[in-house]
């Protein structure tokens, strides 16, 4: 699966659980953009992270 984040296209996993599920970021999707924005890698993850929270968030209010 693909993310658009403001960092661009973020390639990440969809793990399901159970009902639910959550998209984790593929660390050399996560490396690549760390280094091309001169981020360090732990920022750079925890920026995306954030936003793919607000995707699903966004995503789970269209479902309904």
């Amino acid at each position: 699966a693909e993310v658009f984040t403001s960092f661009g296209q973020i390639c990440c996993k969809k793990v399901w659980l159970g009902d639910t599920y959550r998209i984790f970021p593929e660390y050399e999707s996560v490396k690549a953009t760390a280094e091309e924005k001169e981020l360090g890698y732990d920022e750079t993850y925890r920026c995306i992270c954030k936003e793919i929270e607000e995707y699903i968030k966004n995503e789970e209010k269209t479902d309904k």
